[in-house]
């Protein structure tokens, strides 16, 4: 029997044609196993780590996924390690501040503390001078209104001041009413003999003096503060009231 040449000829191209394509289709399905068993790979090595290193793997790029993927346990191990560090080193460097700018920062820090403690300075000594001022207008009004009232003008001042401090405008107008009234009363005293002035002094007055004496000694006051002190008491108020009467019957 006679072979056909072409024929067996295209039964072989056929073949191999066939064994080309079988071959192909080999290759593709070992592939997108190798592709398949990669990825089942990657997910049990990712979902094995912390929330923590899930976040810096996912923020490495491919070729350091790869690295860690194809490595061993402890290799995976180190690989995390260094790159734990290397993100606490980045956090730490951008949480610090530059030499220059810190520097920058303290000597505004100081600046505003210096000029914080001027203006405190400044705002003392301008109430010191407030005070003094109105201290020397109030000496002077005593000096002038108030001249025949025992003790000096300073301390007259001084208790006077107090007063305006610590009562409201409607109890220091009662207090200088008081206050005029026993100067009225001791200047028209001054014009009668020298006995009836010394008499006058050593009364309910030189009682309030004395107490006033002694409440200084013991609290370490002024003259001024303590005579204000006393007349604000019942005791005070009581002899203050003796005084008055004993200027009105002189």
């Amino acid at each position: 029997m006679a072979v056909n040449l072409e024929d067996l000829q295209a039964q072989v191209t056929k073949l191999e044609e066939t064994n080309t394509t079988t071959t192909e289709k080999l290759e593709a399905a070992e592939t997108a196993r190798d592709q398949a068993n990669a990825k089942v790979t990657r997910l049990e090595a990712v979902d094995s780590l912390t929330t923590k290193d899930r976040d810096l793997f996912k923020s490495w790029g491919e070729e350091e996924q790869g690295l860690y993927l194809k490595a061993d346990k402890d290799g995976r191990s180190k690989l995390l390690t260094d790159a734990r560090k290397a993100a606490e080193e980045a956090i730490r460097k951008a949480a610090e501040v530059p030499e220059a700018v810190q520097k920058q920062m303290d000597d505004l820090t100081k600046r505003a503390e210096d000029a914080e403690a001027k203006a405190s300075g400044a705002e003392k000594i301008a109430r010191e001078e407030r005070d003094l001022r109105e201290l020397a207008s109030i000496e002077k009004r005593v000096g002038d209104e108030f001249s025949h009232l025992p003790t000096t003008t300073e301390e007259k001042a001084k208790v006077f001041k107090t007063l305006r401090a610590k009562l409201t405008a409607e109890e220091v107008e009662k207090v200088e009413a008081l206050f005029k009234a026993g100067e009225e009363a001791i200047s028209q005293l001054g014009k009668g003999t020298g006995s009836d002035a010394a008499a006058a002094t050593d009364g309910a007055w030189g009682q309030i003096e004395k107490r006033a004496q002694t409440i200084s000694k013991e609290r370490n006051i002024t003259v001024a503060e303590a005579t204000d002190e006393f007349l604000r008491s019942a005791d005070g108020q009581a002899l203050y009231n003796e005084y008055l009467k004993e200027s009105a019957q002189q």
